[in-house]
């Protein structure tokens, strides 16, 4: 996951 918009939300965009 990088840069995801889903990541973004969680406030992960690294590797979680």
């Amino acid at each position: 996951m990088r840069s995801h918009p889903l990541a973004r939300s969680l406030g992960s965009t690294g590797c979680a």
